[in-house]
This record gives C-alpha cells, sequence and structure tokens, in this order.
C-alpha cells in the first residue's frame, strides 16, 4: 500500500467506531418510542464531549449526575444526557446558544465510550440493525442527534471552561466546584414548565377536553352518536385560547400544584402530569409552557408579580411520550401571577 493510501485508511479507522447493537434493549425502546431508535454498545475507543451551561454545572455538582438538556425529545432524555464525538462541532454549537437555549457561561466535559451503552434516536440513520456489529464514521454521534447516556460525574475524564470566541481551558472539578457558587445569576429568555394532573374540572372545561381528545384521535366523523356516547355534542367545543387559559387557571387553583414557582426541567413538569394515572374522562394530565426572561440558578423561577412572562404553549399529555397541543400563542399573551393566587392573561 503507498504512504498517501496508508494515511487515508488510518484516518479513516481513526474516525470509525465498532458497535454492537443491543437486540432486545433495541427491542424494548422501539416499543416504547417508535422505530428508528437503537441501542447501542461501544466497542472501540471513542472520545465523546458535552457542552453545558452554569445552570447544568450546579446540577451536576448537587447531584452528581450529568442528566441531560431539557431541549432534547422524551426518547433521547429517556436515555440520559446527549454526547457528541466532534470537540470543536459540540464548542461552536454552545457558542451559538450561549445566553440562549444555554446560559451565559459554558462548560465541556469529555468521557471515553468504550464499553458504554447508549441511545440513538434514528438508530445512525438505519444504520443500527438490532443484534449485529457495525463500524460506523463516529460523526453519527452530533449535535444535531447525541448518543445518549447516563453519565456520572466521576466518570468525566476531563473538563473544560468555554472562555470567549470557543477558546477552551483545562480545568479540575475542584475549580468547578469553587466557581458553581457565581455562576447561572444572570437573567436569559428560559422556557419554564408546570404540571398536574387536573380533577373535579369545571364542567365546561371537561367536556372540552373531551372534544379536544376525540378530535386528536380522528374517531369524530361528523355523527353524533360518538359525541352522546361521551355525554357532550357539538357546542361543547371550546375556543382554544379560552380552553388553555382555563387548564392554567385550574392548574394553579389546584393545591398541589405551587404556581408560583415554575421549573426549567419539561421531564420534571411531564412526570408531576402523572399521565399514565389519567383516565381523559375525570382526570387530565396537562403540561404548560411560559417564556420568561430570569435566572434559573436552580432549575427553578418565582414567577409571582414578574412582568413580561408570556405563554407559549398548554398540552395534554396522553401517555407513552405522546401529547395534544391544545394551545398555543408562541408568546403573544401575556400572563401574571398574583400574590393572592389569582392568575390574568392580556393579549
Amino acid at each position: 500500500m503507498r504512504p498517501s493510501s496508508l494515511r487515508v485508511a488510518r484516518q479513516f479507522l481513526a474516525n470509525t467506531v465498532q458497535i454492537e447493537v443491543v437486540e432486545t434493549a433495541t427491542a424494548k425502546a422501539r416499543q416504547r418510542f417508535g422505530p428508528g431508535i437503537a441501542i447501542g454498545r461501544f466497542l472501540s475507543p471513542i472520545k465523546l464531549y458535552r457542552v453545558f451551561d452554569g445552570e447544568e454545572l450546579r446540577q451536576i455538582i448537587d447531584t452528581g449526575e450529568i442528566k441531560g438538556g431539557d431541549y432534547s425529545v422524551s426518547g433521547e432524555r429517556a436515555f440520559g444526557s446527549q454526547w457528541g464525538s466532534d470537540l470543536n462541532e459540540v464548542v461552536q454549537w454552545g457558542e451559538r446558544q450561549r445566553s440562549a437555549r444555554l446560559g451565559h457561561e459554558l462548560f465541556v466535559a469529555q468521557i471515553e465510550g468504550k464499553g458504554r451503552a447508549f441511545a440513538h434516536l434514528s438508530g445512525a440513520d438505519g444504520k443500527m440493525e438490532p443484534g449485529e456489529t457495525v463500524s460506523l464514521d463516529t460523526s453519527f454521534c452530533s449535535t444535531g442527534l447525541g448518543c445518549s447516556m447516563q453519565i456520572s460525574r466521576r466518570e468525566v475524564s476531563q473538563w473544560f471552561t468555554v472562555e470567549p470566541v470557543g477558546k477552551l481551558r483545562k480545568v479540575t472539578y475542584r475549580d468547578l466546584e469553587d466557581m458553581a457558587s457565581s455562576v447561572g445569576l444572570q437573567p436569559r429568555q428560559v422556557d419554564l414548565y408546570q404540571g398536574a394532573l387536573l380533577k373535579n374540572l369545571p364542567e365546561a372545561v371537561r367536556k372540552g377536553l373531551l372534544y379536544e381528545i376525540i378530535q386528536a384521535d380522528r374517531s369524530y366523523d361528523g355523527d353524533p352518536r360518538v359525541l352522546r356516547q361521551l355525554g357532550i355534542n357539538r357546542m361543547d367545543r371550546m375556543d382554544p385560547s379560552q380552553l388553555g387559559r382555563n387548564l392554567i387557571r385550574v392548574m394553579c387553583k389546584d393545591p398541589s400544584t405551587d404556581c408560583a414557582i415554575w421549573s426549567k426541567s419539561i421531564s420534571e413538569a411531564q412526570k408531576n402530569s402523572r399521565p399514565t394515572a389519567s383516565d381523559e374522562k375525570d382526570s387530565f394530565a396537562v403540561v404548560a409552557c411560559l417564556i420568561a426572561t430570569v435566572a434559573v440558578p436552580h432549575q427553578q423561577a418565582e414567577l409571582t408579580g414578574l412582568e413580561g412572562v408570556a405563554v407559549k404553549w398548554v398540552d395534554l399529555e396522553r401517555g407513552q411520550g405522546r401529547s395534544h397541543r391544545i394551545w398555543q400563542p408562541w408568546g403573544d399573551t401575556k400572563i401574571t401571577f398574583h400574590n393572592t393566587g389569582r392568575v390574568s392573561f392580556q393579549g
């Protein structure tokens, strides 16, 4: 083999990783999240990276776990945090999201992937066939679709801070502990979530939700008997804006829900909505999303009396990762939480 061909071959091998596709785990994941997702195990060395902000750093130090962000879909979040193989790509993605989806301070964790199990939402674009061992270009773990893994902070081989313009500086975990109290304190625009299992709804709201459900299930083709079986009629349909507002009001009157405090974690809100306990007749799992400019050092924000808070959407959670969007003003409707517990809307 000529020297140039040898270099190409070595470069190819350096950019590939061997993967065992775990058949049983993949089957279970597809039952839960649908076709496409695959569970693999790295059989050869691969370095993987995750960029995160000051808020997540505090969470890592508090829990000892790298749990993942709030913007990935449920199929990714269920298997841990998302990691990419290209350090430069990961850092540049973080820089683009600095002070937006991510906070003002950025950090990177590096791990060795060999021997670790992971989930990939597209199964590397269908290349990960259950029961097979495949060689893949490492780029399939990317900032678009990462490789999702359960990682503790003790499994990190190297930590970095990301200085302005994407410059990396190596630091120790002890250095990060010293920084933690001063990060995540600058306000930025964030999505905040609240979830609850709603019971004893006003009858008009309950019937409005039932109408939404049969529309979402496409089980109503104009035959009035379908509605009569549920004890509703076409007049029970409620305007989405009115229904969404009513659901937030009911949620905030529920003694088990603290509407003064909203979480940065959509997965926590979905868990609190308890979709598996909903019968979609007298009890309904609801999650609401707001937009606010606040600091969230501990993944939560106090919203009572805060100006500029807006509603992004209200969802009905339906279990198995399914949801139905009730109302989506995308920030056009302002919301105010009063000290009395009352909720008011503008727009």
